[in-house]
This record gives structure tokens, C-alpha cells and sequence, in this order.
């Protein structure tokens, strides 16, 4: 087909580079990695020295080629790269051939869209995947129209549900059904490319990981609200690695693209068929309960056709708002954190305080707070003999404060912004102060995520969105009686 894309080429040789800012510096026999920006060092175990002084050079070195430089097994040797990877000291580019891949079968749930599946089987038919070791199912929930028929073209296993049951139920059978080792979950609305499953698999030699999935991107790119779902959709979760072992117990993956160990979906029960929105979000969160990782590769992409209209956007966005709450109840072990360090709350009271005073002497007291916050970690830098200027000290600690100002904007935007609305009336000052807050987080979100359209379209659509999900979390939290996702707790940041 003419539509058909390939996101990563085949000739592209796996390897590994250290980030640039990025060097490995020896002292009183113990190794480090240094990143400058954001400034942080990491202790690498001897064992891998001979690996981190080639890469030292600052060039991509091949996969093999680093293998033969330290005496331990392959996978242990790419588990290592791709947790510094994940924690940003290096950089990776193409993905590992293995010798023999594991069988998979692909489920997909389809209710009332013809030309979604059949757009959507046809890239699985040009899968870049041993033919012999994979397996498709399609469950067909209840459809009144001609899906059944264009499912019945493709040489796939259809599965018929007698009535309307949902996605997850229909996953659910399915997974019963498969013959493959390990299940991978597309939705009907979406278009695999063809090394999705050569890109993701890999993940599984690392056996702490459950489950694995790569990066959604938009289908459509026309309309400013394609250029907005391009960077900002709620399933894009980006383009650098990423798991749960760094992330922690909130993180997820959408279940567009999803795969899963056959067993252990099996054992966790697979989805919960009483859920409409956040049946992803509460599988995976069960999953790392039972003591295995998530994983995120951005190289294994599917083609997500998202909602491009307003209202069916703002519907969408306020329905994932109300799965919070919902999980909330299911997982209360999970309580949402805000993170802060006395002194750059001090920093930031005292500049908030200058700003509305007119006491503008006080951005002094602003500098000696940086200073003294400065000197701490320079010393702690010099105990360690760390080769790392004053200057960039001085310049982390400063990115530190203004990170930790956006991240509680940012939070203030999420969840809040309603209230500039309703306010602006009465409290005319508040009102203001919330919409300057969501204007700052919108700049920021902006130069981030660098999208193809200009500002004030993006703030557009970001407000629209914004106010959408959070509406969606309010209206959660009534009905369910918890607060607790728009009611964080306060806890001190000990890991500096």
C-alpha cells in the first residue's frame, strides 16, 4: 500500500553512544559518568569500564563490537546499555536481530469500523516478523455492520461476540484463545509499522519485564488539532526509553500498543471488564504489583487515528479525567506526590513575594539562597574529586528551581484551571493568577514539545485539553467520593 510507513531502517545498526555533555571521569579507582546537563553522575561498576571507554570516544560503536570488549553474557550487556539509555548518559539508535523470536499473536477488538480494520490488518500483513511465529485475532463485539465481512478477507482467526461486551472482555477472550508467548494489543484505529514487533520484542531477554510497548504517534497531520496530537496525545508517551524501574508505580503504557507475557496475562486475570477508560492504567499498575517491570521502546510505533474533531477531543480527554478517581479506589496504595526542597520553595515564596510587593530588593534575597544551595553541592562535588565546574553547579541548581516552578504550575494547570473561570467574576486576582500560571505552563509545554504550528494555536488546543481532563477528574471525584487525585500529598525531595 501506497499509505504504508517504516519508521526505522532495517539497515540502521544497533549501537550506542554516550549523550552528548556526557564523559567518564576515574578517581581513587572508581568510575563515574558525568552528565552535564542536567547535571548528575552515576557510579559504574568496574566490570564495565572496558565498554564505557570506547564509548568514551563520542562516536556510535556497534552493539557487537562493544560485546567483544567485556566477558559477560549479551543480554546482561544490552539490559546495562539501555538502563543508562533510560536514565539519559546514552544514546541508542536501531534495534538487536535475534536469532530466534518468540512466538506472538496480535489481538484486536473491533466494533463498527470496516475501514479502520482493514487498514489496520493490512500493515499487520506486512509485518516485518517470522510468518511461522505469528498468529492474529480479531474480535468482532457485536458489529451491526460490514466489519465481520472485511474482517473475513484477511487470512486471521475472527472471534464473534453474540452481544455488545466491550474491549477489554473482548481482549480477555482472546488472550484464551492465542497460541503466541506473548500477546500484543493494537486498537482497530491504528496502523502497525512493520518492525513494531522486531523493535519491542527485544525487551522480553531482560526477564524482569512483563510487558512492553512503543510510541503512538498521529495518522492524521493535516488539521492544527493533528499538530497538536503529533506531541501532545495522552497515548504518546514519547520519544526516549523509558520503564517502570525508573519510573515508578504510576507508570503505564496504553493498550494501542501493548505487549504482554502470555502467562502472566493469564495469571493477573487480564483486564478488568467493568472498565471503560483506565482498563490499561489498572493492568499494568497489577502487573508491577506482581513484581515485574514495564518497558518502553519508542522504535516499536503504531499509527494511532485520533479523534481530530473538537468535541469528540474534549470527550475524549474529559472520559481519561474520569478514570483517575476510579483507580484511585482500586489502588489507594498509589498516593500522588508533589515533591519539594525547602529551599527552592523558599526561593520561590521570596520571588513571588518580591513580584507582587514591588520590593524588588528581595530578588537579592533570591541570589543568596541560590548561592547557598550552590556552595552545598560544590562541596559535596569537591569530596568526591568530581571534575565539575562552579559554574555548572550553579547553572543545575538554577535549572532545579525553575523545573520545580513548572512542575507545580503545571499541576495547578491540570487540575485548576477551572477555577480562573469561576473566580475571575468574584476573586477577580485569583482568576488572574491561575490563567498567568496556565499561560507560563503553556509557554513551556510549547518550546518542549516544539510542534508544527504556532503558539497560539497549540494554547488553544492545550486549554481545550486542559480543562477537558480535568473537568473529566472533578466529575470523578464527586461520584466516587475521593479527592485524593486532585488533592496531592506534600513530600520532601531526599534524593539530591
Amino acid at each position: 500500500m501506497d499509505w504504508y510507513k517504516k519508521n526505522i531502517d532495517p539497515k540502521n545498526e544497533h549501537s550506542y553512544k554516550l549523550h552528548e555533555g556526557v564523559f567518564l571521569a576515574d578517581k581513587n579507582s572508581v568510575s563515574y559518568l558525568i552528565r552535564k546537563n542536567p547535571l548528575s553522575t552515576i557510579t559504574i561498576n568496574p566490570v564495565w569500564s572496558p565498554v564505557l571507554n570506547l564509548l568514551n570516544q563520542g562516536k556510535y560503536i556497534s552493539f557487537n563490537e562493544l560485546c567483544a570488549h567485556v566477558s559477560a553474557d549479551t543480554d546482561k550487556i544490552e539490559i546495562f546499555l539501555n538502563s543508562l539509555v533510560r536514565k539519559g548518559f546514552m544514546e541508542a539508535k536501531g534495534f538487536r536481530e535475534l536469532e530466534e523470536y518468540p512466538s506472538v499473536t496480535i489481538i484486536i477488538p473491533v466494533r463498527n469500523r470496516p475501514d479502520d480494520i482493514s487498514d489496520c490488518l493490512s500493515s499487520l500483513m506486512n509485518l516485518d516478523y517470522p510468518t511461522d511465529k505469528l498468529e492474529i485475532i480479531v474480535v468482532d463485539d457485536a458489529s451491526d455492520d460490514n466489519t465481520p465481512e472485511i474482517i473475513s478477507g484477511f487470512p486471521i482467526r475472527l472471534l464473534k461476540n453474540p452481544q455488545k461486551m466491550q474491549a477489554s472482555y473482548s481482549r480477555n477472550i482472546a488472550a484464551k484463545e492465542a497460541k503466541g508467548n506473548i500477546l500484543a494489543f493494537i486498537d482497530s484505529d491504528c496502523i502497525a509499522d512493520s518492525l513494531w514487533l522486531k523493535a519491542l520484542v527485544p525487551a522480553f531477554l531482560d526477564e524482569t519485564n512483563g510487558a512492553a510497548g512503543g510510541k503512538v504517534d498521529s495518522w492524521f497531520d493535516n488539521k492544527a488539532i493533528d499538530k497538536y496530537e503529533k506531541v501532545s496525545s495522552s497515548l504518546n508517551k514519547g520519544n526516549r526509553s523509558r520503564s517502570s524501574k525508573e519510573e515508578g508505580n504510576f507508570f503505564y503504557l496504553p493498550t494501542c500498543n501493548l505487549l504482554v507475557r502470555k502467562e502472566l496475562f493469564q495469571n493477573l486475570g487480564g483486564f478488568n471488564i467493568n472498565m471503560t477508560v483506565g482498563e490499561d492504567v489498572d493492568f499494568c499498575w497489577r502487573l508491577k504489583d506482581s513484581g515485574y517491570e514495564i518497558e518502553y521502546a519508542p522504535e516499536g510505533v503504531v499509527f494511532h487515528k485520533h479523534r481530530n474533531m473538537i468535541w469528540p477531543f474534549f470527550r475524549r480527554r474529559f472520559e481519561y479525567g474520569t478514570s483517575e478517581p476510579l483507580l484511585n479506589k482500586k489502588h489507594p496504595d498509589r498516593i500522588k506526590k508533589m515533591f519539594y526542597l525547602p529551599l527552592t520553595v523558599l526561593s520561590w515564596l521570596t520571588a513571588v513575594t518580591a513580584t507582587i510587593s514591588g520590593h524588588y530588593l528581595l530578588f537579592l534575597l533570591c541570589g543568596f539562597i541560590l548561592l547557598i544551595d550552590t556552595h552545598v553541592k560544590w562541596k559535596q562535588a569537591v569530596k568526591k574529586e568530581l571534575s565539575i565546574g562552579y559554574y555548572q553547579i550553579i547553572s543545575a541548581v538554577f535549572r532545579g528551581y525553575f523545573v520545580s516552578g513548572y512542575y507545580w504550575c503545571a499541576f495547578f494547570s491540570r487540575y485548576y484551571l477551572f477555577l480562573a473561570f469561576l473566580s475571575a467574576p468574584i476573586f477577580p486576582v485569583i482568576g488572574f493568577i491561575l490563567f498567568i500560571n496556565h499561560l507560563l505552563v503553556s509557554v513551556c509545554e510549547y518550546f518542549i514539545k516544539k510542534p508544527r504550528f504556532n503558539f497560539f494555536s497549540f494554547a488553544f488546543f492545550f486549554t481545550i485539553d486542559q480543562l477537558a481532563y480535568q473537568l473529566g477528574s472533578w466529575f470523578g471525584c464527586f461520584r466516587h467520593l475521593s479527592f485524593n487525585p486532585v488533592n496531592p500529598r506534600l513530600s520532601r525531595w531526599k534524593s539530591l
